[in-house]
């Protein structure tokens, strides 16, 4: 099961990161594709796009909770194969980051946003020996409360779409609890 403090760091490293970026239009397209005149800055901000989108693409939950309504039916994957994958992919793109970080120069705000994501992949490569190492229910916490919390908290229903993926995720909750 993803532990809710790595689910929380890797959301909260994310949301710091974008807010560290120039803003820009999401994209699906890889940072590498962009014109090689292209300020570093730019550069930087559309890697962090992509990454932020690929975070909110792979965690269906999150996207809900941000107004997203892409994987608006599902639950997020929390099987060990996925995490482990999605720590393997973050170790892929830090590397890229620090390869089109030593490209030219960056500023101090765009040197404290490439810190700040080699500190979370750190982060999490460190913590991926403990995944499972937290007591599945507490008092406080536990699918027991996130789960309907989630449900009347985060998703929004104001159309039959809407309430069709409302539907299906009630249905996906044997299989959320069996992951």
């Amino acid at each position: 099961m993803l532990s809710r403090r790595y689910f929380l760091a890797t959301g909260a490293s994310a949301s710091a990161l974008s807010a560290c970026a120039t803003p820009s239009t999401p994209t699906n397209a890889p940072t590498m594709r962009l014109a090689v005149d292209a300020p570093p800055s730019q550069r930087l901000a559309e890697f962090f796009e992509a990454e932020y989108d690929r975070g909110l693409q792979k965690s269906p939950e999150r996207a809900t909770g941000q107004g997203d309504k892409r994987g608006y039916d599902k639950w997020d994957n929390e099987t060990d194969v996925f995490a482990a994958r999605s720590l393997i992919e973050q170790r892929e793109a830090n590397r890229s980051l620090k390869n089109l970080a030593s490209v030219a120069p960056l500023n101090a705000q765009d040197q404290l946003s490439v810190r700040l994501f080699d500190k979370n992949t750190t982060r999490a490569q460190a913590g991926a020996s403990f995944r499972g190492h937290n007591y599945m229910f507490t008092q406080m916490r536990g699918d027991h409360t996130a789960i309907p919390t989630f449900l009347a908290n985060q998703h929004k229903v104001s159309s039959v779409e809407d309430a069709q993926a409302y539907i299906a995720r009630l249905e996906g909750i044997p299989a959320k609890l069996a992951s």
